[in-house]
């Protein structure tokens, strides 16, 4: 995908996450249960930690090195355990500062993208010796399915809400 197509999807789904949260006051981000246990704001602190993960991941890559992203079945085998501390941590933060910091997180993702040169973008990195190559590119494209993945749940949860009142 090209940088300003992946920026346009980018800004799109945020806009859409936007006008459904738009939606729900501080009481409703915090109701369990929009994805699995889950409530809205547990979902935006969870795309909080990991699009800072991600943003480290390109600035790895577009300098030309292997980004940390682990292997399956090296180091990430303790991914639920991860995403459960981060669920953990969230729990008495109060709604509007997981908001706050999944917006300046997400602000901070598109400058980084929008910074990248064309080179940068079309840099290829390897995770390990003998691993087909990938690009920058690719890895921001993680970014957005990993968007997409995440506020469908805010959406449909959204949706039922409104059928309901």
């Amino acid at each position: 995908m090209e940088k300003r197509e992946l920026l346009r999807e980018l800004h799109a789904e945020q806009a859409r996450l936007e006008a459904a949260l738009a939606q729900l006051s501080a009481t409703d981000l915090a109701v369990a249960g929009v994805w699995e246990s889950w409530s809205v704001k547990d979902i935006l602190a969870h795309l909080t930690v990991w699009d800072g993960r991600g943003t480290v991941w390109i600035r790895t890559a577009a300098q030309g090195e292997p980004p940390a992203i682990p292997l399956p079945g090296r180091t990430w085998q303790d991914l639920d355990a991860l995403n459960a501390a981060t669920y953990q941590e969230n729990l008495p933060r109060p709604a509007d500062a997981v908001l706050a910091d999944y917006r300046q997180t997400f602000a901070a993702l598109i400058a980084q993208l929008e910074a990248l040169t064309a080179a940068d973008w079309a840099r290829a990195y390897r995770l390990h010796p003998g691993a087909d190559p990938t690009s920058v590119a690719a890895l921001a494209g993680w970014r957005l399915g990993h968007l997409r993945n995440h506020s469908q749940p805010i959406h449909t949860w959204v949706a039922q809400r409104r059928k309901a009142d």
